[in-house]
């Protein structure tokens, strides 16, 4: 088998689509025609999973890096609460803690904590993960 030249065929026959989509026959795909449609018995293994996962953890920390430089100083529980928050919710959506982050950033966890947790995050959103989230601060 050539598999340079089977994945450039694929690739011209199936073309490329970076979001979900529907196939010719309906069902759910994504990339070069990956079927991820679970009725079909299509969607990706743990492996593959954790290989999106920490694609977007070195996205979130790339634009952390730009938009926080102070981030990185902090603790790694620190650290590793801001990553996870802004996976949730976002980097935009992280940014709009500014409280929050203000504290953070001069090392006052306590005012973060509450800032946190009297949000609409902390008290509607997923309160038991922000509970969870802001007692490893």
């Amino acid at each position: 088998m050539d598999r340079d030249l089977l994945v450039e065929s694929i690739k011209s026959h199936e073309g490329l689509v970076l979001h979900e989509y529907k196939d010719h026959l309906g069902y759910s795909t994504i990339g070069f025609g990956r079927l991820i449609d679970k009725d079909r018995g299509g969607g990706i293994t743990e492996d593959e999973a954790l290989y999106l996962l920490n694609n977007d953890i070195d996205s979130i920390t790339d634009r952390l890096d730009r938009a926080y430089p102070w981030w990185t100083s902090q603790p790694h529980n620190v650290q590793n609460f801001i990553v996870e928050l802004c996976y949730q919710l976002g980097v935009s959506g992280f940014s709009k803690f500014k409280k929050a982050i203000a504290h953070l950033q001069t090392s006052n966890i306590e005012g973060a904590k509450k800032e946190f947790l009297d949000s609409r995050w902390g008290k509607e959103q997923t309160p038991s993960r922000a509970k969870r989230m802001v007692a490893r601060l």
